[in-house]
């Protein structure tokens, strides 16, 4: 099969591209991702520069991060439903 320039599909341009985000419900979800993120963010921060003040040993600030993330993840994994699979069906 030979393309041909009747057959060819045209890229968009970069403004085509960009022109997706500028959508609705596009701009909502970039939005709501954005504020879901950020008060995790800025509360890790100011948290670790408080505990920074007060004199805590960076190394205990960093155990404290490493013991506290895998439990951050594990609860997103713990309210997501499980798909059950049944012999059989």
């Amino acid at each position: 099969m030979t393309v041909t320039p009747d057959t060819a599909t045209a890229r968009p341009s970069f403004a085509d591209t960009l022109a997706v985000y500028l959508k609705p419900r596009v701009l909502i979800v970039l939005l709501l991702g954005f504020s879901a993120g950020l008060p995790l963010a800025l509360s890790s921060s100011t948290l670790l520069v408080w505990v920074r003040e007060v004199g805590v040993d960076l190394g205990v600030i960093g155990l404290f991060a490493l013991v506290g993330t895998p439990g951050a993840r594990a609860g997103c994994h713990l309210c997501r439903p499980r798909a059950r699979l049944v012999p059989g069906e």
